[in-house]
């Protein structure tokens, strides 16, 4: 059978109106802590040893063809 290993961080690219409800779900209802927020990005804790940054997206998704 195979593995698979994930790292201890992640990123996602989310939509900019999303970044309250993206805070008040990791922040209040999951108790993680935001280590670090940029204009763009936000770095979330989760647990002792994992970090996921939302990256902040304003345009359009682009579609593949």
């Amino acid at each position: 059978m195979a593995k698979i290993i994930f790292g201890n961080h992640s990123a996602v690219r989310v939509q900019r109106t999303e970044r309250d409800r993206i805070r008040k779900f990791y922040c209040d209802v999951l108790g993680c802590k935001i280590m670090r927020e940029f204009d763009g990005k936000d770095d979330i804790r989760i647990g002792d040893d994992f970090y996921i940054s939302f990256l902040l997206w304003c345009g359009r998704w682009a579609r593949s063809r």
